[in-house]
């Protein structure tokens, strides 16, 4: 009885870790989706620094620039701040560049 617990346990596991390599076919459609996104040109710098600039505080990125899609942009405040309270809305794209 225990040998059959054993052999039963096995194949149950083998099939279990079978299961979940299985590559995720939605994963690269949306990774897919979300690069052609990104791509997009219509971009806005950040306001306060459209330029390359140092990392702040203790940022481990050497050099970077942040760049926002429209929709991003339109929830900035007048001086490129997300107003306290609000959260960027669904669609909003936010790429931060990194230089080293």
């Amino acid at each position: 009885m225990k040998k059959y617990f054993v052999i039963a346990s096995i194949v149950i596991l083998s099939i279990s870790l079978a299961q979940s390599c299985k590559k995720d076919s939605t994963s690269q459609t949306n990774d897919d989706a979300l690069f052609a996104l990104v791509v997009q040109s219509g971009y806005t710098y950040y306001i306060g620094t459209p330029g390359i600039t140092a990392g702040v505080g203790n940022s481990p990125h050497g050099f970077e620039r942040v760049r926002f899609n429209a929709i991003a942009q339109a929830a900035l405040d007048a001086n490129g701040k997300l107003p306290v309270g609000n959260s960027f809305p669904t669609g909003s794209v936010i790429v931060k560049e990194i230089y080293s």
